[in-house]
């Protein structure tokens, strides 16, 4: 949870306890907190665990926090605890309730958590790595009650030792109070609760527009889902997780396009769930049961920064300049409560973004892996190019976070382009857009090098290849792919420091991710990496489609030939009108044959943690067995040297690194030493293979032309050394590439697979 922005909110401001009680839980109704005494509490207890049980006692016989209860997570085996016995979880539930039954109740029920840290623990928002490891378990507990449950904020509680501190969660950030001794002043602790009482569910942190379902409710929507997943025309298995049993299900009510209320009932979100963050945008989407019309549809539900346009609002202008191929919105706005916008309020307190919620419901689509055949993902591709050729050309938009993610499939086989909430409308007010959003490896060559570029149309359409080519080595049939392929395309990146008075600094600095020189490489043919589908008229497609923006890249600096940068200037004035790239798709489908079903599973499915622990452990053994297999040559060979009576020299890579030339032909140099007198050359035989000999730079060769023309053979054979044992190529080799081995670098590829580097989604 390290990259949690949540992580990154805390220390921008402190209030003090009683101004945070005053701010956040005002005593609703005058009644002062019954006096209460922490002196049971120990203050010199050994662990955390020896605080809690007085702790809670206390609480109890004060009755300082009527209709509630504390449970100690030790003996919630339902919910996750930290095994640290320096760092315990209390967990405040109301009274009443049998929420063991399973962890959806334990979930559903659950008011707020405390944290107890034991007297040896030193202050959270202090300094040091023990700290920062134990705020992370505590902003993974609240992300998870953020995820499980449907909330505006949380309140949480702090012990260390003596002292607490008050915390109130939002999208936004964290408010903390300063720490307090509750033994010296036990009444701000007492009013901590006693005020948690009075409050009303809405200031507790729920949501009004979200509550539980029914059973009849919940029975009626997993039926719905399993017979979706099992009836559809396509392959439906991404709403698996929302049949999960662990998570709560809610019926949620919002207004519709025509003004009618819509109740949905939900479960666990199909996408938002595998990182979930108690700050951010928060975007969740979910498989919705639509009660009035008894069938699924998709819920967006994420919360828009003030900073952006509203998505509600872009899908409506859109709209109204007949933009195709976008989602049907059934719902769309930013939630209301008592007509007051559902907002965040901690940015207040710091230098934080302050957040809109916002849901939009949609008839569902399906992902692009989802796809039969490479022609269905052309067709696709196709549609969702003419859908941002329309809104740049007619209503002046730039999508700006093209990704694989954000284009979708009807069941009808056609392109469908969701999430504009990063879109950008093209003003007098705002003639540019030099704020670089979007999603990193989708990103253009010139926006990875230039976080102040002005955003293009040219950017987006660059982005649709990378999209395209990422399902693509995934998804479709290939030749030739993994010979040479390399994930570092999409991934490789820098950082940089940028000083402008027009950006935001901190007091360090602030730093922007670069790079792009790994994609800008693949596309303008200065890489050795190729690729060849099986399908004939995709392939060819693919070539077109990387050859113009090779073109592009190649001549974008200036400085090269008139030819070059002509040919930059034609592909510029070309990638300038989206429409030229349309019939470049609508050419290639109109040919003929394209092969049906040429699509794969993926062939690179995402790994957990736990699965990369595993692969890592793999890797690992497979290289002791090949050092161990080295370690048996290099015996073998001074076996052999040694019956012919012949020196033997260590492999230059492992006896001599720092050596400044290596060669593999037959004059073989020992180091000097001090007390020997320096060695002549020596004849080696050629039986004697693969052993790489060091050449000291004192010494001098001298190469005839023959053996010149020799060394820069690259396709010489490696043991059959000697001028006159050199062999010349055969015809049929010519043109092939010593690449490396599949396996080699398909290691390669599936250790860096998948890891979006520090700060790229800027």
């Amino acid at each position: 949870m390290a990259d949690d922005p949540m992580a990154k909110c805390f220390l921008h401001r402190t209030l003090q306890a009683r101004q945070f009680l005053n701010k956040f839980m005002p005593s609703g109704r005058g009644i002062e907190a019954p006096k209460i005494r922490f002196s049971p509490v120990p203050c010199d207890a050994s662990n955390a665990s020896e605080i809690c049980t007085p702790l809670v006692q206390c609480i109890k016989d004060s009755r300082i926090c009527p209709g509630y209860q504390i449970i100690d997570a030790s003996d919630a085996c339902l919910l996750s605890n930290a095994d640290d016995e320096d760092y315990s979880r209390l967990f405040l539930y109301p009274t009443g309730l049998d929420f063991w039954q399973n962890s959806a109740d334990a979930w559903r029920s659950l008011e707020m958590p405390i944290h107890v840290l034991a007297p040896s623990a030193d202050d959270l928002f202090g300094y040091g790595d023990e700290c920062s490891e134990v705020l992370e378990s505590i902003i993974e507990q609240v992300a998870e009650q953020f995820a499980h449950q449907h909330r505006t904020h949380v309140f949480s509680l702090i012990i260390f030792g003596r002292y607490a501190r008050f915390l109130r969660w939002d999208r936004a950030g964290c408010v903390v109070s300063k720490g307090f001794e509750y033994h010296k002043n036990p009444r701000l602790l007492a009013d901590f609760f006693w005020r948690f009482t009075f409050l009303s569910r809405a200031e507790r942190g729920f949501d009004p527009t979200t509550t539980d379902a029914t059973p009849s409710e919940i029975r009626a929507f997993k039926a719905t889902v399993r017979n979706f997943i099992k009836n559809a025309p396509r392959n439906a298995e991404f709403l698996r997780p929302t049949l999960d049993d662990d998570y709560p299900v809610y019926k949620m009510q919002l207004d519709s396009v025509n003004g009618q209320k819509m109740h949905l009932i939900i479960g666990k979100p199909f996408h938002g769930y595998k990182r979930p963050t108690c700050g951010g945008r928060a975007t969740r989407v979910y498989a919705a049961y639509l009660k009035s019309e008894k069938r699924l549809v998709c819920l967006k539900d994420f919360w828009r920064s003030h900073q952006l346009v509203s998505e509600a609002e872009m899908y409506q202008h859109l709209a109204n300049h007949d933009v195709p191929h976008l989602p049907t919105n059934l719902a769309a706005g930013d939630v209301l409560v008592d007509s007051q916008l559902q907002s965040t309020s901690n940015q207040q307190h710091g230098r934080l973004w302050g957040l809109t919620h916002q849901r939009i419901v949609q008839e569902i689509a399906f992902p692009l892996e989802t796809a039969k055949s490479s022609r269905e993902l052309t067709q696709v591709f196709r549609d969702i190019i003419a859908c941002m050729s329309k809104a740049w050309q007619s209503a002046n938009v730039l999508h700006q976070d093209l990704s694989d993610g954000n284009i979708m499939i009807t069941q009808e086989g056609r392109g469908i382009l969701n999430d504009w909430d990063c879109g950008w409308e093209k003003t007098a007010e705002d003639p540019k857009n030099e704020n670089r959003v979007g999603t990193w490896r989708f990103m253009s060559v010139l926006l990875c090098k230039n976080p102040f570029k002005e955003h293009e149309i040219h950017d987006d359409l660059e982005s649709c290849f990378w999209v395209l080519l990422w399902i693509a080595v995934r998804y479709v049939k290939c030749v030739k792919l993994w010979d040479s392929f390399s994930w570092h395309i999409f991934d490789e990146c820098g950082l940089e420091a940028f000083q402008d008075p027009n950006y935001p600094q901190n007091d360090m600095g602030v730093q922007f991710a670069v790079g792009g020189m790994e994609k800008k490489q693949f596309v303008t043919y200065m890489s050795s990496m190729k690729l060849e589908w099986r399908c004939k008229p995709f392939n060819k497609l693919m070539d077109e489609f990387k050859h113009i923006f090779g073109q592009f890249h190649r001549g974008v600096e200036g400085g090269y030939t008139r030819e070059i940068r002509q040919d930059y200037e034609e592909r510029r004035e070309f990638l300038a009108n989206p429409d030229n790239v349309v019939k470049l798709f609508d050419d290639a489908l109109a040919e003929e044959g394209w092969l049906d079903n040429d699509t794969v599973p993926n062939m690179f499915p995402y790994k957990t943690e736990e699965e990369w622990e595993v692969y890592a452990l793999k890797c690992r053994r497979r290289n002791l067995i090949s050092k161990r297999q080295k370690a048996q040559e290099r015996q073998a060979a001074k076996e052999r040297a040694a019956g012919q009576g012949l020196p033997y020299v260590e492999p230059a890579i492992d006896a001599h690194p720092e050596a400044q030339a290596v060669t593999k032909y037959p004059y073989v140099f020992p180091p000097d030493s001090d007390d020997e007198e320096p060695t002549k050359p020596v004849r080696r035989s050629a039986r004697i293979k693969k052993v790489a000999r060091v050449i000291p730079p004192n010494r001098q060769v001298d190469r005839s032309p023959k053996r010149k023309r020799a060394e820069e053979d690259k396709h010489a054979s490696d043991g059959e050394v000697g001028p006159q044992m050199i062999k010349k190529r055969k015809p049929e080799e010519e043109g092939k590439s010593d690449s490396g081995s599949s396996s080699d670098s398909l290691r390669h590829i599936l250790r860096i697979f998948g890891r979006r580097p520090k700060g790229a989604l800027v």
